[in-house]
């Protein structure tokens, strides 16, 4: 996962990435988020993160929708056409990211290999 200084930049980068492969089963996930951001200590700054998360969650997809409604038709032929090639990237960036992850775990020491 790309790193940023901002916690509220990392939401939205989280969101960004995980939206599309989360989205069928986002519910759960979105009202836990929400439960934990309501602290009356520093309730500001985590609804904050979770506005940014929402709309790295949301933004793509909104965008997807409206270019769609628009271009549909010759969207779906070049879709047709490069599928192969959308599968291998697609696929290239989750294992990517899920390296990126485990390594960034790693390097904090929240994962250890071995005892």
């Amino acid at each position: 996962m790309p790193a940023t200084r901002s916690p509220i930049a990392q939401a939205y980068v989280y969101g960004l990435v995980l939206g599309p492969l989360a989205l069928p089963c986002a519910g759960a996930y979105l009202v836990a988020l929400l439960a934990i951001s309501i602290d009356p200590l520093d309730a500001a700054p985590r609804v904050l993160r979770f506005l940014a998360f929402g709309l790295g969650f949301g933004l793509p997809l909104v965008i997807l929708s409206v270019i769609a409604a628009a271009r549909g038709q010759a969207i779906v032929r070049w879709v047709a056409r490069h599928h192969v090639t959308i599968e291998r990237i697609g696929g290239a960036a989750l294992l990517l990211i899920g390296l990126a992850d485990l390594v960034s775990l790693f390097v904090a020491g929240s994962l250890s290999l071995g005892a």
